[in-house]
């Protein structure tokens, strides 16, 4: 997904780490325009891509804010 964005990452360990922190913020509360401006403060992303990053991590590792359902039990952030 990232990939086809023309996003770059370091590493596909440090993308997913990245888009769990994605995660954790959304769950603490931080709105989406929020976590972007988080994101593209800390890369190199612009605004664009860093929205995109955030509804990525949301679509493959939080899809309870994409999908709108509730946070299953299981997730630990």
């Amino acid at each position: 997904m990232l990939d086809n964005q023309g996003i770059s990452y370091t590493t596909q360990a440090d993308a997913v780490e990245a888009g769990y922190a994605v995660c954790v913020a959304r769950d603490s509360g931080v709105s989406e325009i929020d976590t972007a401006m988080i994101v593209m403060n800390n890369s190199n992303l612009t605004a664009y891509d860093a929205g995109f990053f955030v509804g990525a991590a949301e679509v493959s590792l939080c899809p309870w804010f994409y999908e709108g359902g509730e946070q299953p039990e299981e997730f630990v952030a």
